[in-house]
């Protein structure tokens, strides 16, 4: 084992975390501070996901894009939900 060892997993539609350590390196308060900073750190990130839609390449599979160019598109265009490449025709 480990001095602290940490594994998290998605089961039946939730998120368990399993917190294994060395009790005679880690006391169980310490461990516990970790594990309630760890669920405020996520509730704040849910809050933000929830407020703001974030987007990746992957969302667009149909258009060959980068990152730096998404960032571009949603800069001067906001949100949007398909992209699609222009046909040789229409890149002329």
């Amino acid at each position: 084992m480990y001095l602290l060892d940490v594994n998290a997993m998605i089961v039946q539609e939730k998120l368990r975390v399993v917190w294994s350590y060395n009790q005679n390196i880690h006391r169980k308060e310490r461990i516990q501070a970790l594990a309630d900073y760890l669920i405020a750190q996520l509730k704040v990130l849910c809050h933000e996901m929830q407020e703001k839609k974030v987007l990746a390449v992957s969302d667009f599979p149909l258009a060959t894009l980068t990152e730096e160019r998404l960032e571009r598109l949603l800069d001067t265009h906001g949100t949007f939900e398909l992209v699609f490449d222009l046909s040789p025709f229409c890149s002329a």
